[in-house]
């Protein structure tokens, strides 16, 4: 992991600098049962040394987080006379990210999705999350064979980025 500031243009009072640390993401998963519907997951991220810019008094703590998380798989009965394959599901899924060690604000996401088969998913959820950037969000996602296409918005409330809700574009290809 690396921290660099850099400039460009009249540079003559800004100081440049850089740090440098090592960081590691350790976590996992299980399923609630055998073939349970309920799966649980944890990862703490951003463990690792403080980053040092000039000498030991001055490192910074790396902003290490603790994410819990479930999701919970429904499987809709198919028609009568159709193919178990034929049939709709529905995951609801939630996380907490919090702190670990240190001093800061948690956050908290709910998400569902519903799709066809592998073909179509609707997604919808709501983050809580610090800085303006809680709100609810919608997507979209289509996938046939290997090649896949995803397409969400999210609607920000108190935002200081330059677009208000940012829509995102996803191309995925499985091999």
């Amino acid at each position: 992991m690396q921290f660099r500031v850099d400039c460009s243009g009249d540079c003559r009072d800004f100081p440049a600098g850089t740090g440098a640390t090592h960081a590691l993401d350790v976590g996992g998963q299980f399923r609630v049962g055998a073939g349970g519907p309920l799966r649980v997951g944890i990862a703490l991220r951003n463990i690792g040394f403080r980053l040092q810019v000039q000498n030991q008094a001055q490192a910074d703590p790396l902003p290490t987080r603790l994410a819990i998380g479930a999701q919970y798989d429904v499987h809709f009965r198919p028609p009568a006379g159709a193919a178990l394959n034929q049939a709709f599901d529905l995951k609801l899924a939630a996380d907490l990210d919090s702190p670990w060690g240190q001093v800061g604000q948690s956050e908290t996401r709910l998400g569902l999705d519903v799709g066809y088969q592998r073909l179509v998913r609707v997604r919808a959820g709501y983050a809580f999350v610090q800085d303006g950037l809680s709100g609810p969000s919608v997507g979209l996602g289509v996938e046939s064979g290997s090649l896949g296409v995803d397409i969400a918005r999210a609607f920000l409330t108190g935002s200081d980025l330059q677009a208000e809700s940012p829509t995102f574009f996803s191309f995925k290809v499985t091999f």
